[in-house]
């Protein structure tokens, strides 16, 4: 006798899962796990959107070492008061403002409260945004530059690339400008090109 099939939304699903325990007790869950897997093999932890100074300390106690889209100004202060890298989404750069009405990047910048710059939604405009925050003045060029290679490269720990010097993998972008937007004409990885947009970058770097 064939059985019928019963099928539940993921609504349902999610609900019956938080039925089965206590809410209270999934945080404390989530920590535990977190904190056994960081022992046995450490990464990066990410606290996203704090909005308050007293997250981010709750943020530093959990071994959290980048504050993701602060909402508050607090928070990015107190963020880098802890020795937290800040992180900010390059759309909001290049947008001049954030999509959900939130804090504006390039302030952060200018207040040196900004370290990284990411992709978020459109990762193709991280060049442009750094580009954006020395024209208009909110950075210094190799601050603004450095958002996007070294520091980003420095939080996440491979530290052998990020910046051009003796014995670091030349991981390069080339580029010239049409228009004050940036144009990629060629990448290289480990000095090797993997990306010409002109047939004459052939030469290894």
């Amino acid at each position: 006798m064939a059985k019928a099939a019963i099928r539940y939304s993921h609504e349902e699903v999610i609900d019956a899962w938080l039925q089965s325990r206590p809410i209270e007790a999934l945080p404390t869950a989530v920590l535990e796990r977190t904190t056994a897997e960081m022992a046995e093999r450490p990464f990066v932890l990410l606290g996203h959107d704090p909005d308050s100074a007293d997250k981010v300390d709750e943020l530093a106690e959990l071994r959290v070492s980048i504050a993701e889209f602060p909402v508050a100004y607090a928070a990015a202060r107190r963020a880098r008061d802890t020795g937290l890298w800040v992180t900010m989404g390059a759309p909001n750069v290049v947008r001049g403002d954030s999509t959900s009405g939130n804090l504006n990047a390039a302030n952060l910048a200018r207040d040196g409260l900004l370290d990284i710059l990411c992709g978020d939604y459109h990762a193709s405009c991280l060049l442009y945004a750094a580009l954006i925050l020395h024209r208009q003045g909110y950075c210094e060029l190799p601050a603004a530059v450095a958002m996007i290679t070294a520091n980003p490269a420095r939080a996440f720990s491979p530290h052998d690339r990020g910046r051009i010097e003796r014995g670091l993998s030349a991981d390069l972008c080339l580029f010239t400008e049409d228009g004050g937007i940036p144009q990629i004409i060629a990448t290289f990885k480990a000095g090797a090109p993997v990306y010409t947009r002109q047939a004459n970058v052939e030469i290894p770097v």
